[in-house]
């Protein structure tokens, strides 16, 4: 595995050996946010535009080609605008929790990066219980999603929430269910364990008919956490206008919109690069191709 821990260590000896220890920690967690902060915002701006070529692709249209060269700046117009946009809270709802909703969904989705290992050494935090870690904290996004919807005072926000509520818990569970079948193999739920007990050959190769099955219901689960057809019921425009967000707008409407798409990101390379290991890489190779 390609490892960046020289450098990680060196910045952590430098920190401790310059101040004290209470202030050195301070500064790695300030370094920490940074960069987290720093990738959301480049993903965001990159997976958005990328889902909506791929999408225009698909169903033979341009999709964004007037804001840059090729619509590649289409991202930050649409970020500025949301910017401007006034947040916009209707009278009869509840408006503590109205407004509280889209920063649970956005937070859950920061938790989730913590146990990633982007390489070797190169990691937030390494528990001993990431795969327990990943499937708590990724199902904590349901409360905001119920909250915004009862919250919003709409039957159309609040069935979307049901719906969505209900598609995430009951795919959940069958990813989590997929995923055990590595974590008997591996004898481990530690993500680095996992990383490492494939460098002799990935799982999916040598696990053999159960892991082949696993990966199946892994990659049909989260295409239906991913909201996106054929499991679009949740946000079906025709019948529930835009699902629980309805009401939503600005950047309250940013934060679900991104906190979702990072969610679900993170899930994917959680319980597949680092438990089925490069079977993404291929299916990354595959889109690029088309």
């Amino acid at each position: 595995m390609f490892s960046l821990e020289s450098i990680t260590n060196s910045i952590q000896n430098w920190l401790y050996n310059t101040f004290q220890p209470w202030f050195a920690l301070t500064l790695e967690c300030v370094i920490v946010i940074a960069l987290v902060t720093g990738l959301f915002a480049v993903l965001g701006l990159v997976l958005v535009l990328m889902e909506r070529k791929v999408a225009a692709h698909i169903q033979i249209r341009l999709g964004p080609n007037r804001v840059g060269p090729g619509g590649m700046f289409q991202t930050v117009a649409d970020t500025l605008k949301l910017l401007m946009k006034e947040g916009l809270t209707p009278d009869l709802a509840d408006k503590f929790l109205f407004n509280l909703a889209p920063f649970i969904v956005m937070i859950v989705a920061m938790l989730l990066l913590a146990p990633i290992a982007f390489a070797k050494g190169f990691q937030v935090w390494d528990i001993n219980i990431g795969v327990l870690y990943v499937s708590a904290i990724s199902s904590l996004s349901v409360i905001g999603i119920l909250m915004a919807g009862w919250a919003s005072n709409n039957k159309y926000s609040l069935l979307g929430a049901m719906r969505s509520g209900a598609q995430i818990v009951s795919y959940e569970l069958s990813a989590g269910l997929s995923v055990l079948t590595i974590v008997i193999l591996t004898g481990s739920l530690q993500l680095s364990d996992i990383i490492a007990s494939q460098e002799n050959g990935w799982w999916l190769f040598k696990g053999h008919i159960p892991v082949i099955i696993s990966f199946v219901i892994f990659l049909i689960a989260v295409t239906a956490e991913t909201n996106r057809a054929p499991f679009d019921l949740a946000e079906a425009e025709s019948e529930l206008t835009a699902g629980f967000h309805t009401e939503y707008s600005g950047m309250q409407f940013a934060l679900f919109f991104f906190g979702r798409i990072y969610q679900h990101i993170y899930c994917v390379c959680h319980r597949r690069h680092f438990i089925f290991r490069r079977m993404d890489a291929i299916a990354y190779w595959a889109l690029g191709r088309i």
